[in-house]
């Protein structure tokens, strides 16, 4: 998988040369994606969505689609592509953010599970579990002693 891990190659740090970089202590482009910070000031992450949004920001500056879709590929791999470019165009209009929040709510697990099965479907999983119980304990009681083991 090839990830984050070789950015630096695909987009150029904050100072676009790796010079100055090398010669400023404390520069941070390691912890960069095209001059986007992806750790704080105390060297944890920062927010997936945020991030994701400023890389799209980054990104669009005066180029061209082919070269955006070329350097989301460098990023993020071939076969993740398609989907990275759709998080990066809905972190960078806020979907992603509310989506995230969403999915934070308190209970949300179990109100999506109950709608889930708040349907036909549901109830024939509900109806085959039941069966499946029913099963196991008339098989149970039925078997001989012997081949419970």
């Amino acid at each position: 998988m090839q990830g984050l891990k070789d950015h630096r190659r695909a987009l150029p740090c904050a100072h676009d040369d790796p010079s100055v970089c090398a010669a400023q202590t404390g520069c941070g482009c390691d912890e960069r994606v095209g001059g986007v910070a992806t750790t704080d000031a105390g060297g944890n992450l920062r927010d997936m969505a945020t991030v994701l949004a400023e890389v799209h920001t980054a990104m669009e500056g005066g180029r061209g689609s082919a070269k955006q879709a070329k350097l989301i590929s460098d990023i993020f791999g071939m076969e993740a592509a398609s989907a990275a470019e759709i998080l990066l165009l809905k972190a960078a209009n806020g979907e992603l953010q509310a989506y995230a929040e969403t999915l934070e709510e308190t209970g949300s697990a179990a109100r999506i599970a109950a709608r889930m099965n708040d349907n036909t479907a549901g109830a024939i999983k509900r109806l085959q579990s039941i069966m499946e119980s029913l099963a196991i304990s008339v098989g149970s009681v039925l078997l001989p002693p012997k081949l419970w083991r």
